[in-house]
């Protein structure tokens, strides 16, 4: 029987973003380890500012689905109207990557985010899907002491995003020495104007062998686009809106009659993560594109969308990864 313990301790780290595990469970069998990512997003809006914010989750579970390691970051993307005019966003930094300049102890918390964010991963470790989703709260935050040592913030999002990426986990060849990594990307389009500004999201996530070889991948896009009318926004909601990816929108993105080869997104996405899985951040460098496009026959095969925010994001990942 081979153990993880290799893997629990090397994902414990964190750095830029929160990373987790310790007491994971045994896997008895290590060429069915499954790779999770899943990102839960919302947008807010009002007459002045709006928001979008994202929770991406990665997990990495045995065949039983239990979870043998986990990672999580979130980004907030708010633009603002002043004085009638549409403001800038010039940080597009997750909570992770701002470290202690995120400010939650200097607003009087313990901890950091990103350790917050950690404790909650290693105590998730060990857990089911359905586990994590029944872990209990009150008002969003956790109630048991063991994750409140750690955790004390709204803990809502974090349980909806593992819980779904542990059951959305897919099989890869993972050994218990592989690097689990998350990466999150946002800007804004460039070519969306003041009255219909475009915010792009990429995530993703990967497993990275002792080698720095993919041996897993999963890749996810958000696109929001807010409507700004007489100096203001103009899609006023109470609450809160689940967002979708292009991944959760599944076949209602609407790709597959357009794409030349009767797929859609979430299909050509797949098709890229197992192209670029065995391959090293070098190699991904290597890729022939044309106007951001594959061009290598067997990745256009299954892809013909643009891929340089993806491959980048992957990279990302992938350097992120521990």
């Amino acid at each position: 029987m081979k153990k993880v313990g290799v893997l629990i301790a090397v994902v414990c780290l964190l750095f830029s973003f929160a990373g987790c595990s310790a007491g994971g469970k045994q896997n008895d069998d290590q060429s069915k380890t499954r790779l999770g990512l899943s990102v839960y997003a919302t947008d807010d809006v009002d007459e002045d500012e709006a928001s979008v914010t994202a929770v991406v989750a990665a997990v990495l579970t045995d065949d039983d689905g239990v979870i043998l390691a986990c990672r999580l970051d979130e980004i907030e993307v708010g633009p603002k109207i002043e004085g009638g005019k549409l403001q800038e966003v010039t940080d597009f930094r997750t909570k992770g990557e701002r470290g202690n300049e995120y400010g939650m102890k200097a607003a009087g918390a313990k901890q950091e985010w990103f350790e917050q964010a950690g404790a909650f991963c290693k105590y998730v470790v060990g857990k089911t899907a359905n586990e994590v989703a029944g872990i209990e709260t009150k008002d969003g935050k956790p109630t048991d002491s063991d994750l409140t040592a750690g955790c004390t913030i709204d803990i809502t999002d974090f349980m909806a995003a593992v819980s779904e990426a542990a059951k959305d986990a897919k099989e890869y060849a993972v050994s218990a020495s592989d690097k689990l990594g998350i990466a999150v990307t946002a800007s804004r389009y460039a070519e969306s104007d003041d009255t219909q500004p475009r915010y792009d999201f990429v995530f993703s996530a990967v497993s990275v062998s002792a080698d720095g070889k993919l041996t897993g991948c999963a890749v996810d896009e958000l696109q929001k686009t807010f409507a700004v009318a007489s100096g203001a926004f103009t899609e006023n909601t109470e609450a809160a809106d689940r967002l979708k990816t292009k991944k959760q929108l599944g076949d209602d993105y609407g790709m597959k009659a357009a794409s030349g080869i009767g797929k859609e997104w979430k299909d050509q996405a797949a098709h890229l993560a197992q192209y670029l899985t065995g391959k090293s951040s070098a190699e991904i460098t290597e890729i022939p594109l044309k106007d951001g496009k594959p061009t290598e026959a067997d990745l256009v095969a299954g892809c013909t969308i643009s891929v340089t925010g993806m491959l980048e994001n992957v990279q990302k990942a992938m350097k992120n990864a521990a």
